[in-house]
């Protein structure tokens, strides 16, 4: 009867220790510790992204710990973003045609460069973000668009953050 709770134990362990979420492994150079972001480039046709972007992207990697925002002097690595595509579709109407349901979806391109020799260490095309949100106005759980924005740049930071501190790189 104890064996068989032990093993019941152990299982339980395994089970809820397979249910742990494990961080990635950041894969940057052992030298980067610091990076500089400047204003995000804005190639799409939806005005002002950028601004909100670049301070997204600063919170999440000042959330993230792992390296120090610093001006460009003192940065070791500069992370350079470009949006390039913000599309708005309605995923669902109603029977008159009044959209229920909105999809956001940006996309960007990223850029890791050594401040030390100004090669690239890696490049990041068409890092996407997408937001589903209810865009009905009727409805008590709608999205106003400005915040369906919002919580998309914010996940858009979160990818790019994700993308620079655990993506493949050259072995140095």
């Amino acid at each position: 009867m104890k064996r068989l709770g032990l093993v019941l134990g152990l299982i339980s362990w395994i089970i809820i220790m397979s249910c742990t979420r494990v961080p990635l492994v950041r894969t940057l150079p052992e030298y980067v510790n610091s990076v500089y972001i400047p204003m995000a480039v804005n190639n799409s046709y939806e005005p002002a992204l950028e601004e909100k972007l670049t301070n997204f992207t600063i919170d999440e990697f000042l959330a993230d710990g792992r390296l120090r925002v610093e001006k460009r002097a003192d940065a070791d690595i500069t992370v350079k973003i470009s949006i390039e595509k913000f599309i708005i579709e309605t995923l669902a109407t109603d029977a008159d045609d009044f959209p229920m349901t909105s999809q956001i979806k940006v996309l960007a391109d990223v850029v890791v460069i050594d401040n030390l020799d100004g090669k690239t260490l890696g490049r990041f095309p068409d890092v996407e973000a997408t937001y589903v949100y209810v865009s009905d106005p009727r409805r008590t759980v709608e999205v106003t668009d400005p915040e369906a924005k919002e919580n998309v740049l914010r996940n858009l930071a979160s990818l790019i953050v994700q993308n620079v501190i655990t993506g493949p790189y050259a072995p140095q």
